[in-house]
Order: structure tokens, then sequence, then C-alpha cells
């Protein structure tokens, strides 16, 4: 009999000590304010029942392993800090870092590859500026912006084409002073060139000095490869004397070639495909009597001649000279204009030269 009282006594010592010590595992889960999954054990004992210690250590064990498979804080964790994990069961505080980071308020902030900001329309709040119409001045800063030009991929402010041969023979513009941005001078000061709403772009020698010869004038860039084509009509403001001209120019930057497809007044005035430098006369093609309005063209090929041709009407043309490109230049044309040229200029020298009204490239 005694035997059994202390035999339940013994029980019921192992339970209060099972007993104290789940409480105090338990109370290690409530001090560190977490929720954690509930830890089981794997025999269930009851008031006055017999267990012996296999059965007691089985529980202690599974409890020791549940905590032991626990993620456990590693560290002092940041208020406002993501929660990282520092190892497979470990987790510490830490920030997003690369192209987007967080900070310890968790403001997150992104930048584009490489850590350069993000433009103003990534973050902006002005709607303004993304809806409605889109003025021109946000294209190139509107330069050249008007009824006679139109925006090309490339971004650039150019006159409509109709293409070398392409569409409607007349459908041409006026060209702008500003389209002819580069100046080549064979002495003395530039010409000049400006806009006349009636007669289009005009160019004016600008005090080109007499007795020399002297060729001045103003060129847009061609393309550095492939062929190309320009038409233009030309009104000459020349006088008769000898050797005056004017008309639709190359230039070739750094060596001070040109090639003219313009009119000239040599004892009488002529359509003259000629070429040289800017202070020399070269050579020339075929020479065509001729009004003072000349429609002058020049094609390229794109790798090897030059062809100059003129026309009465713009329409039908008559080739006036074909011609190798280092025949006339070091390597190439770079760029084409208008120009003047002056050897005896008469008595108002400074306002020789021409106007043009009607422009097609084919680029």
């Amino acid at each position: 009999m005694e035997d059994t009282l202390l035999q339940r006594h013994a029980n019921r010592l192992v339970i209060r000590l099972l007993v104290l010590a789940l409480a105090v595992t338990l109370s290690m889960f409530a001090l560190a304010g977490r929720a954690e999954a509930a830890c089981t054990v794997p025999n269930q004992l009851s008031n006055g029942q017999v267990a012996d210690a296999t059965v007691v250590m089985g529980n202690f064990n599974a409890l020791k392993d549940c905590v032991d498979g626990a993620v456990k804080p590693s560290g002092t964790p940041s208020a406002g800090n993501l929660a990282t994990f520092s190892g497979s069961l470990t987790v510490t505080n830490g920030n997003l870092s690369g192209d987007c980071m967080t900070s310890g308020t968790l403001a997150v902030t992104c930048t584009k590859t490489n850590g350069t900001s993000l433009g103003y329309f990534a973050t902006g709040t002005d709607a303004a500026q993304l809806t409605g119409t889109i003025p021109v001045t946000r294209f190139d800063n509107g330069t050249n912006a008007d009824s006679s030009h139109f925006l090309r991929g490339d971004g650039v402010w150019a006159p409509a084409s109709g293409g070398s041969g392409g569409g409607n023979w007349w459908a041409g513009f006026t060209p702008h002073a500003a389209d002819f941005g580069t100046a080549f001078t064979g002495s003395g000061s530039n010409a000049t060139i400006t806009d006349d709403g009636a007669i289009g772009a005009v160019l004016k020698a600008n005090n080109a000095s007499t007795g020399g010869w002297v060729t001045r004038g103003w060129g847009k860039a061609v393309p550095s490869s492939g062929s190309w084509s320009v038409k233009a009509r030309l009104t000459a403001n020349i006088y008769n004397a000898n050797y005056v001209g004017a008309g639709l120019y190359l230039f070739e930057t750094g060596t001070s070639k040109y090639a003219a497809n313009a009119l000239v007044y040599d004892a009488t005035l002529y359509a003259d495909p000629n070429n040289g430098t800017l202070t020399g006369f070269g050579a020339r093609g075929n020479r065509y009597p001729n009004g003072n309005v000349l429609w002058a063209r020049i094609d390229y090929d794109g790798s090897t001649n030059y062809t100059f041709y003129i026309s009465q009407d713009g329409k039908n043309w008559l080739t006036t000279r074909v011609i190798a490109k280092t025949s006339m230049f070091t390597t190439a044309a770079t760029h084409i204009g208008l120009g003047v040229t002056i050897q005896n200029g008469g008595t108002d020298v400074a306002s020789q030269g021409l106007a043009c009204d009607y422009w097609v490239q084919s680029w």
C-alpha cells in the first residue's frame, strides 16, 4: 500500500515538474514578444497517470527540438527596418539596396541603372506636361519650326522634300536662312543670308572685294553616305561685270573648294557649272545662255560623280556637267547651299547675290 502511495506521489511530482518546465518554456516565448507556432509533445499525460523517465524525456526532447527549429532574432532589431534572414534559422533587421533602396522609415527610393537618378517624369506630378498639345519648343527648341518645315525622325525641323524625282515636280518650299548654318568665305566678311517673305532666302555678297576672285556662301550638310539630290529656283541679282555669278553651290569644309551650278555673267549671262577654290577659278562644264532666273539641280550618285542640271520650267532638265567628285574636291562635298562669286563687281558690290524661293532635297 505504501509503495502505491509513493508511486502516486512520484508520478504527481513528475507531472508537476513537466508542467513547470512547460511554463518556463512558454514564458521564454512570451518574453521575446513574438507569436510562435505551438509546440506539441508526443506523450499526453493526465493527472494520476504513471509515467516513466522514457515518456517524460520524450516530451522534453520534443520541446527541445521544437525550440531549436524555431526562427530566432539576431542582433538588435531597429524600428522601421525590414526583417531579413541572417542564417538558416535567424532573422535580423536590414534594408533593400541597389536601384531601389529602403531606409529605416521604410521609404523606398528608386534610381535608374547604375545609380543615376530617375528623370522628372518618373516622380513629377505635373500632368499638363503629359497631356494636351505639346508645344513645338519641346522638339529641338522649335528651331525652324513653321509652316514650311516638318519634324524629321532625327528631331530636326527640315524643309519638306519631294525627293529626287519623286512626288509632284512643283512641290517645293521656300528655304529659310536658318537652314544654312555654315558660312564659307574666301576673304573679308561672311556673306549675309536673310529671309524675305516675298522672294525667299536672300544671299548678299556683303562687301566682297573687287579685282580678285572671291566666293562666299552659306551651306547645309549633305548626307555622309548614299545618293542625294537638290533642286532650287534661283533669281540672280548681279551686275554685267566679268566675272560675277550666283547660284547653287557645293562646298568642302577644310579645303576651301567649291563647285557651282550658277548664273554667271561673262560677256553674256550663262548657266555655268564651274568649280575652283573660294579665291580662285578652276574649271567649268558646258555653258548655256540664260535669263536671270535659273532652275538648278545637282545630283550625287553616292560614290563617284556629281551631275549638274539646268531647267527653264523646273520639270524638264538639261545635263550640263557630269564630273567625278575628286576632280573638284579633295574628298567630296560636305555642304550644299547658296553662293556668290565676284571678280569685277560693279558699283554696289555688297548687294549682289541671289534669292531662292524654291528648294527640294531628297533627304
